[in-house]
């Protein structure tokens, strides 16, 4: 429920002017645990609200490790507000991926087949990001995140 309680955010912030003027630039924050944004180069903050975003989806959810604290996710949509990948750790030390690339779902181990804390600058918010670069090339691949995650068992073919 989690994914589907961050596209409902998401949805109803894309129709309004506030997320129209944010979207002109590359990357920004939408929701954030500690109202605090991603930054980066390339990321300019002008969206207010994140802290009560974050905690409307964490609502909607109805995730307990969620709502109790203990667990944690981040969320990577691109500039249309459509959620790329969705990665969650509960209280057991349990990660599941969502990936709109294939739509596959995961389920994995942290610290032995998955590392959550590599997305250490994202956890705790929603961000918009370019998923392509300059080029065209799909930035924010399965592959990318994937491997930037450590997920082993994940091969992305010849």
């Amino acid at each position: 429920m989690l994914t589907q309680a961050a596209q409902t955010e998401l949805s109803s912030l894309y129709a309004t002017n506030e997320f129209a003027e944010q979207n002109k630039y590359a990357i920004f924050t939408v929701a954030s645990k500690n109202d605090e944004p991603y930054t980066d180069a390339s990321s300019k903050q002008e969206l207010t609200g994140l802290k009560k975003r974050y905690d409307n989806i964490v609502s909607l959810s109805e995730v307990p490790s969620l709502t109790d604290g203990k667990g944690d996710f981040f969320i990577i949509a691109d500039h249309s507000g459509k959620i790329q990948f969705t990665v969650f750790k509960d209280s057991k030390n349990y990660v599941g991926v969502y990936c709109e690339e294939d739509g596959s779902y995961g389920a994995y181990i942290d610290g032995s087949e998955i590392q959550f804390a590599n997305g250490n600058d994202y956890i705790g918010k929603v961000v918009i990001n370019n998923i392509y670069d300059r080029n065209g090339t799909k930035f924010w691949s399965k592959a990318m995140v994937f491997g930037w995650l450590g997920i082993e068992e994940f091969n992305p073919g010849p």
